[in-house]
């Protein structure tokens, strides 16, 4: 997918979204508040947008309210642009796989590049649930995990992978591709740890390489 900025909106090109509507909610119930159709640029330095909240994590950021649409977003700076589009573009790829999680844009926040992640109400942890059993949205998922190599899909403390109205919700897909969670390069720890194949189909259900996510993957059936 190749982005491009122009007139103050951001056109992609090169990927389709799903578009049967019927196939969409199969796949994905809450499809419609997950998986906006267009992209868009979220712009907190306008006057529309108030900073609700503050920074979570290590990158500077906090959460913003839009004063006219009431659609609230948690909006980060990345130390590097490039971590964040990694990010964009692992939550796009997700909805193309008709994957439950919330939606991430480019976003302004205080003149610079950021990216803003869509907040999304009534989510809730649930290690217990998680670690226990099978959770629709989750396991048959689990391949679209591996393929981008999301390590961090379920968190240190089980909290990327939540819960809502009995499904598995993932947000902050920032631990893809070739980025470590914490915005490190894979490779740099062991050349092949990112590549074109997606060997994170078998380590991340070992536990003695991916603790937490192998808590939740172990229930994965090669019908998954």
């Amino acid at each position: 997918v190749t982005l491009k900025q122009k007139s103050g909106k951001v056109e992609a090109f090169g990927g389709k979204y799903v578009n049967d509507v019927d196939l969409g909610k199969i796949r994905s119930p809450v499809q419609e508040w997950l998986m906006p159709k267009k992209w868009s640029i979220v712009n907190v330095d306008e006057g529309n947008f108030q900073n609700i909240g503050g920074q979570a994590g290590s990158n500077k950021g906090g959460m913003y309210s839009n004063e006219e649409t009431g659609e609230q977003y948690y909006v980060k700076t990345p130390r590097d642009p490039d971590i964040g589009r990694n990010e964009i573009l692992a939550s796009k790829l997700y909805q193309l796989a008709g994957v439950e999680i919330a939606d991430v844009n480019p976003a302004i926040r205080g003149g610079e590049f950021s990216v803003a992640s869509t907040f999304i109400p009534g989510l809730r942890t649930d290690e217990m649930t998680l670690s226990s059993e099978r959770v629709p949205g989750v396991q048959e998922n689990f391949v679209v995990d591996a393929w981008l190599g999301n390590w961090d899909v379920v968190g240190l403390e089980f909290d990327n992978l939540l819960l809502k109205d009995g499904r598995g919700i993932r947000i902050d897909p920032g631990g893809t591709m070739s980025y470590r969670a914490m915005g490190g390069i894979k490779n740099d720890m062991r050349e092949g740890l990112w590549g074109p194949m997606a060997e994170d189909v078998d380590s991340m259900r070992n536990p003695d390489i991916a603790f937490e996510a192998s808590q939740v993957f172990d229930k994965v059936t090669n019908e998954d």
